[in-house]
């Protein structure tokens, strides 16, 4: 039955309030460990998949953060015979058991997208259309799948991508000395004392942001391992993505899709490199939002809505 969870998923005991997705765990084979997922079945259940969108997050990889995005997609006609499948990052879920430190580099955490899509398609067929959305360095990872996967007919939708040079980004130049070994052990063990800040402190702190995602922020930053996990990761960012893949991506030009915003310091210069491969498909297969769309658009009350109009006019395009 559609209402079911996929075979590579199992139940996770709590539910998601407030949205159709299933609560799951996405296990890894060994020596990696499970992961959170998401799962939302087709609107009309009494129908088999027709499309899957496989969602991979940015960094820090709580799936949680993008409910209300993945939400507004699903529920739109596309939700009919459309499923959904959102996973986490090895090691960035509270609660769930700590990775080692080899499972948090970035090579494993692309593997593990890797395995998913061919898990994807063992269960529903090699011709079921599947569409990779990822979020900054989530579009990283997803050209990476769609790199070693060149049969695949997956198309991939690529959010506030950081495809090259991430450590000489505006941010990357203010931030990247925390994420080296000794910051990072000193930060996660700061989260130690995050149990002591009450959640009214914190929403004050963050009052723009929805309640909602003020939890899920709680959750992080009381995490050690989790925390540790973000920061390891993105410190590996820094020194993997380097020179833009413009070979690869213009290989792939017919299944990339691309979408930024008008000012992002996560991105700086890299969205120029892209222009200038694809200006050809400026507006159609490259898109650069309207007003001041913040890079972390899942924890805010009204980018999702803004960049979800996109969304629907190029998922129109893909499901074509």
């Amino acid at each position: 039955m559609a209402s079911l969870l996929p075979p590579f998923l199992r139940p996770h005991p709590l539910n998601i309030p407030h949205s159709r997705c299933k609560n799951a765990i996405y296990d890894r084979r060994p020596p990696l460990g499970p992961v959170h997922a998401l799962w939302w079945p087709p609107l009309r259940q009494e129908q088999a998949l027709d499309r899957i969108i496989l969602f991979v997050p940015g960094n820090p990889g709580l799936i949680e953060f993008y409910i209300p995005f993945l939400d507004a997609i699903h529920q739109h006609q596309h939700g009919e015979q459309l499923g959904i499948l959102a996973l986490s990052y090895m090691g960035h879920t509270p609660g769930f058991p700590d990775a080692g430190v080899d499972c948090l580099n970035l090579p494993s955490q692309v593997q593990g997208f890797i395995d998913a899509h061919d898990n994807i398609r063992a269960a529903f067929g090699q011709n079921i259309p599947m569409t990779l959305i990822g979020h900054s360095v989530g579009a990283w990872v997803a050209t990476q799948v769609l790199k070693q996967r060149t049969a695949s007919n997956a198309t991939a939708f690529l959010l506030f991508p950081t495809l090259s040079h991430i450590a000489k980004t505006p941010n990357g130049l203010r931030l990247a000395h925390f994420f080296s070994p000794g910051p990072r052990q000193f930060i996660s063990t700061l989260c130690h004392l995050a149990w002591f800040l009450p959640f009214f402190l914190l929403s004050l702190l963050f009052r723009s942001w929805p309640k909602e995602q003020v939890v899920v922020l709680s959750k992080l930053i009381r995490s050690p391992s989790a925390a540790l996990a973000c920061l390891t990761m993105a410190h590996d960012e820094m020194r993997t993505i380097l020179e833009p893949e413009t070979s690869m991506l213009v290989a792939h030009q017919e299944r990339l899709y691309f979408f930024y915003a008008q000012q992002d310091d996560w991105i700086g210069n890299g969205r120029q490199e892209i222009l200038l491969e694809f200006r050809d498909d400026e507006g159609k297969r490259v898109v650069i939002g309207d007003g001041p769309i913040p890079h972390a658009f899942c924890i805010s009350h009204w980018a999702p809505v803004a960049l979800q109009c996109c969304l629907w006019l190029q998922l129109d395009t893909l499901s074509r």
